[in-house]
């Protein structure tokens, strides 16, 4: 059935489906005035399936299109190194991308690289042991017994 150009289409109704009934209503619309007989409608899916879309024009007839919804994720499907990402990633802390001929003498580097071999003074706080507490409770106790025996107050 071919379409009269001379009639002009307004909003037509667009119900989509998918298994479990209806998920959605959009109008179907001209996006551009210069191109009325071209029609566009916008939808956000909730949830991946198969779902189908009818749209229902003034004359009585009605039109549908089948179409997949599917969640796509992107870490999955593009899995090619992004070389450009990894050499700013790198530059950005002050390291270098290396590429694999330069793995043989990054490994000669890191083996010769000396090492300082000074000491190291590590300071502990006693304050921080169980045993001067104790030490400390001691004391204290030791000094109220003493007093109480001699009769000081």
């Amino acid at each position: 059935m071919k379409r009269d150009p001379a009639v002009k289409v307004g909003d037509v109704p667009l119900v989509i489906a998918g298994a479990d009934g209806e998920v959605g209503r959009t109008v179907l619309s001209a996006a551009d005035k210069n191109t009325p007989e071209k029609l566009t409608a916008e939808f956000l899916p909730a949830k991946p399936g198969k779902d189908t879309a009818t749209a229902k024009f003034p004359d009585g007839t009605s039109q549908s299109a089948r179409f997949i919804v599917f969640d796509e994720n992107l870490e999955q499907t593009e899995v090619a190194t992004d070389a450009g990402y990894l050499r700013k990633l790198c530059e950005s802390c002050g390291g270098r991308r290396l590429q694999p001929e330069e793995l043989g003498k990054l490994l000669a580097e890191l083996k010769n690289e000396k090492t300082d071999a000074t000491p190291v003074r590590k300071l502990t706080s006693a304050w921080d042991r169980v045993w001067v507490f104790w030490l400390i409770g001691a004391l204290f106790g030791g000094d109220w017994y003493l007093r109480r025996r001699w009769g000081l107050s």
